[in-house]
């Protein structure tokens, strides 16, 4: 479900929109502030994060992730990870959404689970595209 309508959104930062996964995936920019909502447990485990922008939400999900792995590994000095851990983790947990805002519309629109992997993924590859690019100039 979305606030916004079916549409596609013009703008300079927001250019089309799609469907993936039964829910409408419109282009945000990445700049757009987000309010992260998870539970991880029972109800009481509900907390709220807000970022300047999508990119700092999936850096703080990493960040929600490597606090869990501390919390699982108390002991372990390092703790080495993969991308595919944290999203096993979003997978996991009992409810993740997003509220992102618009500013063409001046109104937050939620996002699923579904949305919040899309968005992680993506993190990922633009991080391993940096990577190789840094790697191809040495």
């Amino acid at each position: 479900l979305s606030v916004l309508p079916e549409r596609c959104l013009h703008s300079e930062k927001v250019t089309f929109c799609c469907k993936v996964m039964d829910f409408p995936v419109h282009v945000v920019p990445r700049k757009s502030h987000c309010i992260l909502l998870i539970q991880t447990g029972p109800v009481e485990s509900r907390i709220f994060s807000d970022f300047e922008s999508v990119t700092d939400c999936c850096k703080g999900i990493i960040k929600i992730y490597e606090d869990f792995l501390g919390y699982l590994h108390p002991n372990d000095q390092q703790l080495t990870y993969d991308p595919m851990s944290v999203m096993q983790f979003v997978n996991d947990v009992k409810d993740i959404a997003c509220l992102v805002f618009h500013e063409a519309s001046g109104m937050y629109a939620p996002y699923p689970r579904e949305w919040v992997l899309e968005k992680l993924l993506m993190h990922f590859k633009r991080q391993n595209a940096q990577i190789a690019e840094i790697e191809n100039h040495e």
